[in-house]
């Protein structure tokens, strides 16, 4: 009997270990971010160039260096050549692109099909002016290691929208000028 009950338990722990190391691995692949062959915290500066994806390094930013992505459509429809974040350590760590809010459905139904059912979707009243204001959405795309987010509209601004991938790393310390004021900021 006792030879029994050490043979369950044991059965039982081997199994619960395999389905939780399966379950860790897939949720780890799985929600991880990637866009146009580029994977957060993986793909380096000079592999994106090689792919092809982003050109034009040579601005600087907060986490380390940025630059352009080469294909100026996401979804199928134009946007402004979005803007990538490499952290200091050369790898892929934020992007930032513009659009048209009359593609936000589009881009957001492409973004659903690619990354699966949003982790948040906001219906927000936007003032643009004391006379004017409009409704947008907001819908998010939660990872491992950030947030992507799609904005309709940008808070002032009913011209244009936006689709930002932010990590949940904070930004570096030395990022921040020292001697901010009420008139600098």
């Amino acid at each position: 009997m006792v030879k029994i009950k050490r043979a369950f338990v044991g059965a039982v722990l081997i199994t619960a270990t395999l389905l939780t190391g399966c379950q860790k691995s897939q949720t780890r692949k799985e929600n991880t971010f990637a866009f146009r062959k580029m994977v957060q915290d993986e793909t380096t500066m000079e592999q994106a160039e090689a792919l092809g994806v982003v050109s034009d390094c040579n601005k600087a930013s907060p986490w380390g260096r940025a630059c352009r992505l080469s294909d100026s459509t996401l979804a199928g429809v134009a946007v402004v050549p979005g803007v990538v974040d490499f952290g200091e350590d050369g790898k892929f760590h934020s992007l930032s692109i513009e659009i048209d809010p009359n593609d936000y459905a589009t881009i957001r139904d492409a973004l659903t099909s690619a990354y699966g059912q949003p982790c948040r979707k906001e219906s927000r009243h936007r003032k643009l002016s004391e006379e004017e204001a409009v409704e947008s959405e907001d819908t998010a795309w939660c990872f491992q290691g950030g947030i992507l987010d799609l904005r309709q509209m940008t808070p002032g601004d009913s011209s244009r929208g936006v689709l930002d991938y932010f990590p949940h790393k904070p930004v570096p310390v030395h990022a921040t000028p020292a001697t901010y004021s009420s008139e600098t900021l």
